[in-house]
């Protein structure tokens, strides 16, 4: 099926990923229905979208809000559960509020869309499963240790899927093992910021980045349009039974590294970052993180397309351009 042959229900969509997603899906044609809370979504990822018109539609709710997710499902063939508290420290700090939200919501969209005819959903899982596993690269055969209620609260929506997958035999439900994604629309500040969003931010405030440790663990970077691809592909090529993929680049490099290609695209535009500064290694943080894709590749057909530096290029051009404007 094409995507405008389905509706799609996608959660968390005024996040990051989900934000990209729905746009992507609705240039292609396909009707989208957001359900976010905006407890870290944007509004003006909302507002970008408004522009499809009947082909869009926003939920303001939670996940756990029954009623507004069933009314948010009203039609949808696809459901993309991409509605989370992603932060670790924030997971550490409240750990029964990461495990309400992350596995409880999970539990109760899912369980809604089955109800109501719902036969593939995709869910974001995380390489935190993983831990500090020393083996590299980790392939989804790999032991999982999970070092933050986080990371347990995403082994927990695993476990969910299997549950799902035995009572419906005809149910495709696959997990995304997100690695690094990057890319647009991505929050530079707070507590789900990322690395490159914030120290791209550092570059248009003139002011030092900050690595925490000290820079030499490795991190697979991958696009967030190659993460849409992903989902896509994932959703053209469901089967039943549930499955779960590592979603990133195949290519890990160095904190140190990506500054430095920062700085190398950056010095061809006239925007070097000052030299960082260090500090102490934050709870739950993983040092080594390197990602197999290969079984992505084997049963999905999908492959990443967006190089570290051409992805970088975009963002540190826009960087430019809206230091530029101040």
């Amino acid at each position: 099926m094409g995507p405008h042959e389905n509706r799609w229900l996608i959660t968390g969509g005024a996040g990051f990923i989900g934000s990209n997603l729905a746009a992507d899906l609705l240039r292609a044609g396909a009707p989208v229905t957001v359900l976010d809370d905006l407890s870290s979504g944007q509004m003006r990822n909302i507002d970008r979208l408004g522009e499809y018109g009947d082909l869009f539609r926003f939920v303001r709710a939670n996940v756990l809000d029954g009623g507004a997710a069933a009314s948010a499902l009203e039609g949808a063939d696809v459901l993309v559960n991409l509605a989370a508290q992603v932060s670790v420290a924030r997971s550490i700090a409240r750990p029964d509020e990461t495990l309400l939200i992350n596995d409880r919501g999970f539990r109760t969209v899912s369980a809604l869309a089955l109800d109501m005819g719902v036969r593939r959903i995709v869910f974001a899982s995380s390489a935190a499963v993983y831990g500090e596993n020393p083996v590299q690269p980790l392939t989804e055969q790999s032991g999982r240790q999970p070092q933050s209620p986080y990371a347990e609260s995403k082994v927990a929506n695993e476990a969910a899927a299997a549950e799902m997958a035995d009572r419906y035999p005809d149910l495709s439900v696959t997990g995304l093992r997100f690695f690094n994604i990057y890319g647009p629309n991505q929050a530079a500040t707070g507590g789900y910021a990322a690395v490159i969003p914030a120290w791209l931010a550092a570059a248009e405030a003139g002011v030092s980045p900050v690595i925490f440790g000290d820079g030499g663990q490795t991190r697979d970077l991958c696009h967030v349009s190659d993460v849409v691809a992903v989902i896509r592909a994932v959703v053209r090529a469901a089967r039943p039974g549930a499955s779960v993929y590592n979603v990133g680049s195949g290519t890990s490099v160095t904190l140190l590294e990506l500054l430095e290609t920062i700085n190398k695209l950056g010095r061809q535009v006239g925007c070097v970052l000052p030299p960082p500064l260090f500090e102490r290694p934050r709870a739950g943080d993983i040092r080594y993180s390197s990602c197999d894709i290969a079984a992505l590749m084997r049963d999905i057909g999908w492959r990443p397309r967006v190089s570290l530096e051409e992805g970088l290029r975009a963002l540190v051009m826009d960087c430019v351009g809206r230091r530029a404007s101040r």
